[in-house]
């Protein structure tokens, strides 16, 4: 191994290493030397915890990481007693009230600035003047820190948004040269303050965009906007020494120096690069969505295919326990082929008794089984035909138990119920009786004989008419109260025309019961079923009551009277 001796102008001599115990002067030293050379290099060049830190915040995620990690650490350091006064400074600025209540946590507080461009990489004076404030001088040089780091970083390009919040302006300066620094953008924030009069604080920087030079937007109080046109020249000496020639309110133009600037190709190429910019962060918004979109059918996918294992395992499972249960099954019978089994096995335990005891009448025992199985086949049969028949007879005896319970649901709701046709409408308005029965309920005439209100010797006829006297007065109420209107439809609807004189010639109270007698031929239904018919298709809310409280009055008539006789 060669050992360099020593260093000089020249060349140096290198000796082959040879064993030697004989020491030289200056050999202790020159081993000192070497070892605190080696130390030295293992110290300088041995990362600590320290630097793998830096190393790790030196390979960031994106620029955007290392910011929102100290907005977290701000957040977690927030008590809840600051964010109250955070959010009071902001009251009185462009922040709705509604915003602020909503934002109820650090986090979301600093989300709410970021969208109004209150804060971001390039602008923290705003955050900063609330921690210093509100007392958290901690959080306060922990930005002031981070605003350090950020000096160092590169100032990208990036578009300011299309419209300010409310009380600001964007405002553009327009920057000779093709170079600059985050320093000078800074420096010139700065210059901006003071000439308008505000806040370091109010003036945002929104945009950065390259043209032929450098484009830089600030967003600025628009009260303190005006101030711009009526600079003065050591004002616009003070811009012009930091290579600021114009300044653009909107459509306005401030001009710094006396040439013109060049605006149709200054501002066109100024709008293609801000579209450019604006299409590259649609761009990568899109990109994120459908990202998210990915992982979240990813997700739907994964879990449908486990359904569809855990679907598969459990089909296959049932299969497997009932081929198991298959194949372990045990032949059992009933109760009824046991007995079965054992009465034959012990009338063939029998037979080979007798058999042995009596062997020559065997033949007779024989005869005597085949009559005995007749006998019983026919006494089969004849139990099977009983019990067919009985089973008819019950069913029929149960339909007609249900059409006697309707009969007399009907006859205790109405009392009477015709089995013709009603009587019809002569010409002269005479009805007549000829060859129309009435069939009354015995049990209603019989209930009106003991309570009076039919005599002993009331006829059937005289029951009709009782009975007949009832419905025509509800029919005469009904028919009053129909208006002209009503009165015409039914009959439109009846096809009958209004000026026949078989239904205006009597009077109002009769229209209905008229009505009715014309139509009878038609329909087999009763009065107040016609009744009630026609007035459903008037669909009169009024009509309706009046019909449901008629049914109502009948159906209490009967039962007052079937329980006064109870």
């Amino acid at each position: 191994m060669p050992k360099v001796k020593g260093h000089s102008s020249g060349k140096a001599r290198v000796k082959p290493y040879e064993k030697n115990d004989k020491k030289e002067p200056g050999t202790d030293r020159e081993c000192t030397e070497d070892n605190q050379l080696e130390t030295k290099i293992k110290n300088d060049y041995q990362p600590n915890e320290e630097t793998k830190m830096d190393m790790a915040d030196s390979s960031l995620i994106s620029p955007q990481w290392k910011f929102n990690k100290t907005l977290d650490d701000i957040a977690e350091s927030l008590t809840e007693k600051d964010l109250p006064r955070m959010k009071f400074y902001c009251t009185a600025g462009c922040f709705g009230r509604k915003a602020l209540k909503e934002a109820d946590s650090p986090l979301m507080f600093f989300q709410l600035l970021m969208d109004m461009d209150f804060l971001s990489c390039n602008n923290l004076l705003h955050l900063q003047a609330m921690l210093w404030h509100i007392g958290r001088k901690d959080l306060h040089k922990q930005m002031v820190m981070f605003a350090r780091e950020c000096r160092r970083q590169p100032l990208y390009f990036f578009s300011p948004k299309s419209k300010p919040v409310n009380g600001f302006k964007h405002v553009k300066f327009h920057i000779g040269g093709s170079e600059t620094n985050r320093r000078e953008v800074e420096n010139l924030g700065s210059v901006v303050a003071k000439l308008l009069c505000v806040r370091h604080e109010d003036v945002a920087l929104v945009g950065f965009q390259p043209s032929n030079s450098i484009v830089i937007t600030f967003m600025l109080p628009e009260e303190a906007i005006e101030t711009l046109h009526d600079l003065v020249p050591e004002d616009r000496s003070v811009l012009k020494s930091m290579k600021v020639d114009y300044i653009f309110v909107g459509e306005q133009e401030i001009p710094l120096i006396g040439e013109r600037m060049e605006k149709p190709t200054t501002i066109s190429q100024i709008a293609a690069i801000s579209k450019l910019l604006a299409d590259e962060e649609y761009s990568r918004t899109k990109v994120e969505r459908l990202q998210s979109l990915l992982l979240k059918r990813n997700e739907e996918l994964r879990l449908a295919k486990s359904n569809e294992k855990s679907m598969q395992q459990g089909r296959d499972q049932a299969v497997l326990a009932f081929l198991t249960l298959m194949n372990n099954q045990r032949q059992s019978a009933t109760i009824d082929s046991l007995v079965s089994k054992s009465c034959m096995a012990y009338f063939q335990h029998s037979l080979q008794t007798f058999r042995s005891k009596f062997p020559d009448e065997m033949d007779t025992i024989e005869m005597l089984l085949e009559a005995k199985e007749l006998l019983a086949c026919k006494a089969e049969r004849d139990a099977w035909r009983l019990h067919e028949e009985s089973m008819r007879l019950l069913n029929q005896l149960e339909t007609n138990a249900l059409r006697i319970q309707h009969s007399i649901d009907i006859t205790s709701l109405q009392g009477i119920r015709y089995n013709r046709k009603p009587p019809r409408l002569n010409i002269d308005g005479n009805g007549t009786q000829q060859n129309a029965t009435i069939q009354v309920s015995v049990k209603m005439v019989t209930q009106q004989v003991q309570t009076g209100d039919m005599s002993t010797d009331m006829s059937i006829v005289q029951a009709e008419n009782a009975h007949h006297n009832k419905v025509t007065k509800a029919l005469e109420e009904i028919s009053k109260m129909l208006k002209p209107a009503q009165r015409k439809s039914l009959l439109r609807h009846s096809g009958i025309n209004e000026r026949d004189e078989r239904v205006s010639k009597n009077s109002n109270e009769q229209f209905m019961l008229n009505l009715y007698r014309l139509q009878s031929p038609k329909q087999e239904n009763n009065e107040l079923e016609f009744a009630f018919e026609l007035v459903r298709q008037l669909d009169d809310k009024t009509l309706n009551e009046k019909m449901y409280n008629i049914e109502v009055d009948l159906a209490k008539y009967h039962n007052a009277q079937h329980a006064m006789l109870q």
